[in-house]
């Protein structure tokens, strides 16, 4: 062999080595590991799928997840069976069904198993509490009187006291040596309870409640404490975040009829957050957390949805702890994390994690400083877990502030805002709140008290913000609020709103409807309840919630220069301004993404429309007074090789055929169907999408059914579609508002049109 190919052998023995590094590091940090800005709604189904086969592959014969040696601080304080109780529960909120043959055969062993333990029973109950009641409210409610009986003055131990025998106060036996870990767990068992209406006695609650606010840390958090004393170590995130989640717990049922939130549990919530916020860096934060991280980030899910939390420190906590989860994961199995349990118990955690943590959000409570925006924090929890029972799908609310950038409100279509007193706002805040509707959001006010300050504050800011549009009015019968779901009287719901003409920008009802919400008064006997339910399928198209970790502004813009740009006018008449000025806001960044080309979207009249513009879009919703210079401006656009969109926002209207008519009677031509074309194909188009399936709205398909080609019509100067028509939406469709009552397309096929059309008047500009 010469040197020549002893190097050559050498380069391929050494490129082998780097290889085998590489992918022995890949195997080591999670084959899938993907930063937390990158993280996608795929990548977590994706996990969530990994992690379930993995766990089915380690069941036993008897149905049980109980076939792992267990260290013996954990065998010894946590009786078997809590291990299958823990991966049951994780996989019937992953999505599985009840009736698979593998959970069949382990809750039938659950049935049948022993537990003396709070972790094992907690978890059971849990398990209990997923399934339909006729089959597991038996179980549930035997577990719960275990759970009932096993606590000194709403503190746990491992066991329950009739096992441990330790000291006796009065004539009960009582475990005397607890921790916040076990009596979280304790507490969260109970809890299960109280949300399926078994009673629960307040002075539990009270217990718990100044159990945890004598156990802060002067520091806000809280630590794990041992003994009968609090410890004297420094807190942790998984403490902490059990002592904000009971406080939050606590609060649900003894403030329920509070017109006020309990000052000293708020500032103490405030404080434990504060904690969080200050050593949060999307991790675990100690040595504990680190070892028991299944735990860890189940705590952090647990009190960010109990509270509505959408940020620690800054990061969004899901995406953090999902990104840190698959980076650990290793087919499936996340070991990352696991020494204080077997990779069983920490992968059925981190599974309960990604799985409920994923659940989308529909509603944004807004925080502002220095006003009283919280004096109700029960409201959006009990309505949210109302509406999640009425659509039989989990959803999900959140705490944001104004002073953010309102793009990451987008995240969820209601925006919502409660108080009593006159709303006074920074010209920077108003405009927040402004881009925020402007880019498809519904701002909901509560005032509460029938306080007519916050009324009159917001209408006054109602036209401020929209002058042209009018005061705000009190909707009428035939709205579609009042009619998603139609009231036994007949009459409208009492709502004041504001509207564009094409859609609500700002309701309000008249009345206290959060007290309501707060209180959980009767859930779905009154009008704040069928108001509600209204407005959640009004907002969210009747359940279709975008993933979480959907960008609520689509994509990013790629760093590159532009390779050219299109000009957009969105078109004002005299007698109607622009309805929806961000129309294009979505669809530009994606559109760039794509092509390279840069939209430049501007509102001009009729007569300010030239060569330059490729595209005019003219869109309202009912007939409008056009002018005869505004006609003939528009003739003169599209006769010197400009293009021409005619829309009725919203699809309900008659102004597409109106304004299209006026126009074709007096350049005497004729509206004729806009066969398949390049909107739909793509052909003759430079990065053109091709439309193989072209989706409907549920409103339209349950109105008037599928549509198997575009209803575009047109009207043609010299063999080219120079005025396009259209009587359905587009508009909502680019900017990706889903509400119901919209007659169109889905966002996926409205983007793909508007895509071609503006490629094809690009194509024949000046033509």
């Amino acid at each position: 062999m010469n040197r020549r190919q002893i190097g050559d052998l050498a380069s391929v023995r050494c490129a082998t080595l780097v290889l085998i590094l590489l992918f022995s590091v890949v195997c080591a940090t999670g084959a899938w590991a993907v930063k937390a800005d990158d993280l996608t709604h795929e990548d977590v189904e994706a996990a969530i799928a990994r992690m379930k086969t993995w766990l089915y592959a380690q069941q036993a014969e008897d149905g049980s997840w109980e076939n792992q040696t267990l260290n013996n601080r954990f065998k010894n304080h946590h009786p078997n069976n809590g291990q299958t109780a823990a991966v049951v529960y994780a996989l019937l909120v992953s999505g599985e069904s009840f009736q698979r043959p593998e959970i069949r055969k382990a809750l039938d062993y659950l049935r049948q198993a022993e537990m003396d333990g709070t972790y094992a029973t907690s978890l059971r109950t849990h398990l209990w509490a997923a399934l339909p009641p006729e089959i597991a409210q038996t179980q549930l409610e035997r577990d719960g009187r275990w759970l009932a009986t096993a606590h000194s003055t709403g503190l746990y131990d491992y066991m329950s006291p009739a096992r441990k025998g330790n000291t006796k106060v009065g004539s009960a036996t009582i475990a005397i040596t607890y921790s916040l870990s076990r009596t979280q767990y304790g507490v969260l068992g109970i809890w299960e309870l109280a949300k399926r209406n078994v009673p629960v006695p307040n002075a539990y609650w009270q217990d718990v409640r100044d159990w945890m606010l004598a156990l802060q840390h002067p520091t806000g958090g809280w630590n794990y404490g041992t003994g009968t004393h609090r410890s004297n170590s420094e807190p942790d995130g998984g403490m902490t975040s059990a002592g904000l989640t009971l406080l939050y717990i606590t609060r649900h049922y003894l403030d329920r009829n509070a017109d006020t939130a309990n000052p000293q549990v708020a500032q103490a919530i405030d404080r434990g957050l504060a904690w969080l916020d200050d050593n949060f860096k999307g991790k675990p934060i100690t040595s504990r957390d680190a070892s028991w991280s299944g735990m860890y980030w189940y705590g952090i899910e647990r009190v960010a949805l109990a509270g509505g939390v959408s940020e620690f420190g800054g990061l969004d906590w899901f995406r953090a702890g999902a990104a840190w989860i698959i980076a650990g994961e290793n087919s499936g199995s996340v070991t990352q994390g696991a020494q204080g349990y077997t990779p069983t118990t920490n992968t059925a955690f981190c599974l309960m994690f990604l799985a409920r943590g994923n659940i989308p959000v529909w509603v944004n409570k807004l925080q502002i400083p220095d006003y009283s925006w919280n004096n109700r924090p029960n409201d959006l929890y009990f309505l949210s877990r109302h509406l999640s029972a009425f659509g039989e799908q989990e959803v999900g609310w959140q705490i944001v502030s104004i002073d953010q950038d309102p793009r990451r409100w987008l995240n969820a279509p209601v925006l919502y805002l409660s108080g009593r007193d006159a709303l006074t706002l920074t010209d920077d805040q108003l405009a927040n709140v402004k881009t925020y509707i402007d880019l498809g959001g519904l701002l909901w006010v509560n005032p509460e008290r029938g306080s007519s300050a916050l009324p009159n504050s917001v209408e006054e800011l109602a036209t401020r913000l929209y002058p042209e549009a009018g005061p705000m009015k009190p909707i009428d019968a035939d709205h579609v609020l009042s009619r998603v779901i139609p009231r036994a009287s007949g009459r409208p719901l009492p709502i004041m709103s504001l509207s564009n003409g094409a859609r609500d920008l700002i309701l309000m009802p008249q009345g206290d409807w959060g007290m309501t919400w707060q209180a959980e008064t009767r859930p779905g006997n009154d009008e704040a309840w069928q108001g509600a339910v209204n407005l959640f399928t009004l907002a969210t198209d009747r359940g279709r919630l975008k993933p979480r970790l959907t960008a609520p502004q689509g994509t990013t813009p790629q760093k590159r220069e532009a390779t050219g740009t299109i000009r957009v006018a969105q078109v004002a008449l005299l007698a109607q301004p622009v309805i929806e000025p961000q129309a294009y806001a979505n669809l530009a960044t994606a559109f760039f993404n794509q092509t390279g080309k840069a939209i430049e979207v501007v509102n001009a009249t009729p007569a300010e429309l030239n060569a330059d513009v490729a595209l005019a879009h003219l869109a309202g919703v009912d007939p409008v007074e056009l002018q005869e210079a505004e006609r003939d401006a528009l003739i003169a656009y599209v006769r010197g090789g400009g293009t021409l969109l005619v829309e009725t926002i919203g699809g309900r209207g008659e102004f597409a055929g109106d304004v299209s008519g006026k126009l074709a009677e007096a350049m005497q031509l004729p509206i004729t169907r806009h066969n398949r074309s390049p909107l739909e194909t793509g052909q003759g188009l430079t990065n053109a999408q091709t439309l193989n399936r072209l989706t409907t709205r549920p409103f339209t398909l349950l109105a008037s059914g599928a549509r198997r080609s575009l209803t575009v019509r047109q009207i043609e100067i010299d063999a080219r579609p120079a005025v396009l028509v259209s009587a359905e939406d587009l508009t909502f469709g680019m900017m990706g508002l889903d509400r119901w009552g919209i007659n169109g397309y889905d966002t996926t096929t409205t983007r793909a049109v508007m895509h071609n059309l503006l490629l094809l008047a690009d194509a024949q500009r000046g033509r």
